[in-house]
């Protein structure tokens, strides 16, 4: 993962950010085991920071919100 960092993007994570249409994609490229909830975590922690880091709702997020669920607002960020 980290030569393919290093190599595609000169290990600059930004540079992935802004050259991936794609960008769960691109992650995923990086390297062996880096599958959707990997990406899905990743992007969730980023978001407010890259733009581009909108991942999906998790199928359980999805279940809770069809059940009228509410997230608490320390979980928002």
């Amino acid at each position: 993962m980290t030569r393919n960092l290093l190599e595609k993007y000169q290990g600059d994570l930004n540079r992935l950010h802004d050259q991936s249409r794609d960008l769960e994609q691109r992650i995923r490229e990086l390297g062996k085991g880096i599958g959707p909830t990997t990406v899905q975590i990743f992007l969730r922690e980023l978001r407010g920071i890259w733009p581009n880091a909108q991942p999906p709702l998790s199928s359980l997020a999805e279940l809770l919100v069809k059940r009228g669920c509410r997230v608490p607002s320390t979980l928002m960020t």
